[in-house]
């Protein structure tokens, strides 16, 4: 059964009026990162791993376009993030002068890790499994 929510790792999800929640999850050496645009935002799984990380969706979805500027960006890292592949995502950001905040990933009482988000109400979800499907639970992210 295919999961319409779910960013699968290494790939990139927009989230919009028409589509307006994606999640990510099992994000333990991984990043999981929202760009907040004008009209959309879009929520990516970084393939990252000891000294590896695959930032070509997300130098992409950096690019300027004059009717749909970058408000900010909201960084998830994991238990096991390595230190230097986030200072690779700081390094670009600083360079173009956008606004970011790191946060750690939500993780329940069975160690699930996630990151869920929703487009039209601007809330952000803790997903947990059950049966195979997802249940949203909302978050205050600090």
């Amino acid at each position: 059964m295919e999961d319409k929510f779910l960013v699968e790792l290494g790939d990139y999800k927009i989230l919009n009026e028409d589509d307006p929640i994606g999640y990510v999850r099992d994000i333990h050496t991984c990043i999981a990162i929202l760009i907040h645009k004008d009209k959309y935002s879009a929520l990516l799984h970084v393939e990252s791993y000891q000294a590896n990380i695959n930032i070509d969706n997300f130098v992409r979805l950096l690019r300027n376009e004059d009717d749909n500027q970058i408000k900010d960006i909201d960084i998830f890292v994991g238990e096991h993030t390595s230190i230097g592949n986030l200072s690779i995502i700081k390094f670009i950001l600083h360079k173009l002068k956008i606004h970011y905040n790191i946060y750690n990933i939500f993780e329940n009482l069975s160690k699930e890790t996630s990151v869920g988000y929703n487009f039209l109400t601007h809330e952000y979800y803790m997903v947990e499994m059950d049966k195979g499907k997802p249940t949203f639970i909302r978050k205050l992210i600090k």
